[in-house]
């Protein structure tokens, strides 16, 4: 199985596990699955002054394609990241792994701090 191949079965009418494998295709809860989601939500919202009621922010909207993150923001967001979180991302990762929602950065840094990547 590659990097790339979801290791469990997307089945929508269970709860998802607490950790998801790579790479989501889907909409999952973040409460459970991703706990460092809130603390990159809430340095996003924060850093690049989006309202609180806008309702095209979630947790699996592209930052970037949807004009959340542009590309110096995607550079002080990786810095955040690493810092916070006590990992490394290197160029290769950022190639290897979609890290373009909350949702795909807060897994990626759960299976880097757990060794999984």
């Amino acid at each position: 199985m590659t990097p790339y191949q979801c290791q469990v079965p997307h089945d929508h009418e269970t709860e998802p596990p607490d950790l998801l494998p790579w790479p989501l295709h889907d909409s999952r809860p973040t409460h459970r699955a991703f706990p460092a989601a809130a603390l990159i939500r809430d340095h996003i919202a924060e850093r690049y002054a989006i309202p609180a009621g806008d309702t095209d922010f979630t947790d699996d909207v592209h930052l970037f394609d949807y004009g959340y993150v542009d590309s110096f923001g995607a550079v002080e967001l990786v810095s955040f990241v690493q810092q916070a979180f006590g990992i490394t991302i290197s160029q290769s990762d950022l190639v290897a792994y979609a890290m373009n929602t909350i949702n795909e950065i807060a897994a990626f840094t759960s299976l880097r701090q757990q060794g999984e990547l």
